[in-house]
């Protein structure tokens, strides 16, 4: 009996102790509307962290309407890879002239024929001279002087076009230059209205439509690189100066659907400004990864970031 009334007593006890224990704990309070407007408590852990991808956008170089796009949005290209064609018919047509002008410009460049003619000339006339001289020395009298100095005007004159022979074939190897850089014009002329990736990335966006019409500057497409992402936060800028983080290894963790995903990274930038709250924004280079041939991190989303200040 004894026994019970312990037993009766230690319960009684216990249901006292758990009522007085849930009135005597305080509630937590409740987090402020703004998360950002003060830091986390750990200086390492930068508040407000989110990954950005860079959104490359490609613009018309010449005027005229969009001929074809070559890719999809949401394909992925690969750097250099023809993204869309600017009406190039014109274009392509000077380019046409100007490799013919040049295939023309070598064909005199590379021809001698005039020289070698010329030389040749100056040869004949030697001999002529050399042997009027001759006749000269041999037979008084039966060269005249003034066939001597026919003969000898014969030989400056051959001398003289080689000169000019020379002189042709030179200013024939500069036209040749000038018709190989101004093919390389027309081919530049055509490439200006090529628009290809500066990037492995994505085709994020398409701005034109074929046989819309552009002008320089105007907006036709937007890249998302891919391969890298960026995470931003906001440290402390009254504990942490940009000397203590850039270059500091981080780990970033994202949520995914089914869990979440650690990324290494590099802290790459830390800036010199900080805002009314005292803090400064910080950023770091993280390279993405696929998961079944998609990639992980995307423009936007959430992230944790813990700097490693110990290193």
């Amino acid at each position: 009996m004894r026994a019970v009334r312990t037993l009766a007593v230690l319960v009684l006890l216990g249901a006292v102790g758990i009522a007085l224990g849930r009135v005597a704990v305080p509630l937590l309070p409740a987090a402020p509307a703004d998360a950002s407007a003060r830091p986390e408590d750990d200086p390492s852990r930068p508040s407000n962290c989110l990954v950005t991808l860079k959104t490359t956008p490609l613009s018309s170089q010449e005027m005229g309407s969009i001929k074809e796009f070559k890719v999809e949005e949401g394909q992925e290209v690969s750097e250099r890879a023809l993204l869309a064609l600017i009406d190039d018919s014109q274009a392509k047509a000077a380019q046409k002239v100007a490799r013919y002008r040049l295939d023309a410009a070598k064909e005199d460049a590379g021809n001698d024929v005039s020289v070698r003619y010329a030389r040749k000339g100056l040869q004949v006339a030697k001999e002529d001279e050399a042997q009027g001289l001759a006749v000269q020395r041999t037979r008084t009298g039966a060269i005249t002087t003034y066939e001597l100095n026919h003969l000898r005007f014969k030989v400056e004159e051959a001398e003289l076009g080689i000169e000019e022979a020379q002189h042709k074939l030179d200013i024939a190897v500069i036209t040749r230059d000038v018709r190989g850089a101004e093919l390389e014009a027309a081919d530049l002329d055509v490439k200006r209205r090529e628009i290809r990736s500066p990037c492995n990335g994505r085709l994020e966006k398409r701005h034109k439509v074929v046989g819309e019409w552009v002008k320089p500057g105007d907006l036709v497409l937007e890249i998302l690189e891919t391969e890298v992402a960026y995470v931003q936060g906001y440290m402390d800028a009254r504990r942490l100066t940009p000397a203590d983080v850039e270059g500091r290894p981080v780990t970033v963790t994202v949520p995914v659907p089914r869990g979440q995903v650690v990324f290494n990274g590099t802290v790459v930038f830390a800036s010199f400004k900080i805002d009314s709250r005292g803090l400064s924004l910080l950023k770091a280079e993280v390279k993405n990864r696929k998961n079944n041939d998609h990639w992980i991190l995307r423009d936007g989303m959430d992230a944790a970031m813990v700097i490693d200040l110990k290193r």
